[in-house]
C-alpha cells in the first residue's frame, strides 16, 4: 500500500468511498462490495509528513490496525514456520522429510532474517531440494547462515562519518566478538578479512591496515573495554587525512 503513486491514491480513495469503479476497458461504472486488507513495510505517518501518502486515505484504511513484528523479533515462531515449510515443500517434491537437525535449527534461529518469512521460505525450499535424507542438516543451508549473515554481518554507521571514525568502529566491532584465546582471535580476523566492507558507505578497509593499526594500538587482546574507545580516539591513523567517507 505504501508504494502506490500519489496520483492513484485519490482514485483508490474514491472507490472506497463510493464503492464504484470502472474496469479496464469498460464503458460504465459497476458497484463493488469488497473487504480491503492492505499491508506495507513503510511508516505511513512519515510518508504523510513527506507528502508521499494521502492522509485521508490513511484514515480511511486504518480501521483495524495490526502491527506484525519482523521475524528476528519473534524467533519463537521460527520452529513452527520451519516445520510448516518443510512439510509443504517435501510434499510438493515427493520426498519424506521429517524436519531439521538441532545444528541446522540453531543456525535458522540465530540468523537475522532481513528478508523475513520470504527469505525463510526460499531457504527451506532450497534445503528440501538439496536434501537427500530425511533430515535437513547445516550443509543444506546457505553459507551466510553459518557465517552469521543477515543484519548482524554488517557494520552499520551513520552517513558522512569520517573514515578515521569508520576504521575505529570497525576494529572495535571486530574485537567485540573475539574471545581471549589466540586461535579464536585468528578465526575472527580471517572471517572479518573476507567481508571487510561497511554496508552503509561501501568503504573498504584494507586487512593489512586494520591489522597494523590494531597491533600498534593500546587495545588489549580480547573483548574491548569501555576505555578502549577512549584510547582509540587519540590514535594517529597512518595514511588517513580525515577525508569524509
Amino acid at each position: 500500500m505504501g508504494e502506490i503513486p500519489i496520483e492513484l491514491q485519490a482514485k483508490f480513495l474514491r472507490v472506497l468511498e463510493e464503492e464504484r469503479l470502472r474496469r479496464l476497458g469498460g464503458k460504465s461504472e459497476i458497484t463493488v462490495d469488497v473487504r480491503v486488507i492492505s499491508a506495507t513495510n513503510r511508516d505511513l505517518k512519515e510518508e504523510i509528513r513527506s507528502g508521499r501518502f494521502r492522509e485521508d486515505l490513511y484514515f480511511r484504511l486504518n480501521v483495524f490496525h495490526l502491527n506484525l513484528a519482523p521475524l528476528k523479533e519473534r524467533r519463537e515462531d521460527i520452529p513452527v514456520l520451519v516445520q510448516h515449510f518443510i512439510d509443504r515443500f517435501s510434499r510438493d517434491a515427493g520426498k519424506k522429510l521429517h524436519g531439521v537437525s538441532p545444528q541446522a535449527m540453531k543456525l535458522l534461529a540465530d540468523y537475522a532474517w532481513p528478508g523475513n518469512i520470504r527469505e525463510l521460505r526460499n531457504t527451506l525450499e532450497r534445503a528440501v531440494i538439496l536434501c537427500g535424507t530425511e533430515i535437513i542438516d547445516p550443509e543444506h543451508l546457505p553459507s551466510e547462515l553459518a557465517a552469521g549473515g543477515g543484519e548482524s554481518a554488517y557494520l552499520k554507521l551513520p552517513y558522512g562519518l569520517p573514515l578515521r571514525e569508520i576504521e575505529k568502529e570497525y576494529i572495535l566491532a571486530t574485537l567485540s566478538g573475539c574471545r581471549t584465546t589466540r586461535r579464536a582471535r585468528r578465526r575472527r580476523w580471517e572471517s572479518a578479512r573476507r567481508r571487510s566492507t561497511t554496508s552503509c558507505t561501501g568503504t573498504r578497509v584494507a586487512d593489512h591496515a586494520v591489522r597494523t593499526r590494531w597491533k600498534t594500538s593500546s587495545i588489549r587482546r580480547g573483548p574491548p573495554r569501555s576505555s578502549d574507545r577512549h584510547r582509540l580516539s587519540h590514535l594517529r591513523w597512518p595514511g588517513v587525512s580525515g577525508s569524509r567517507a
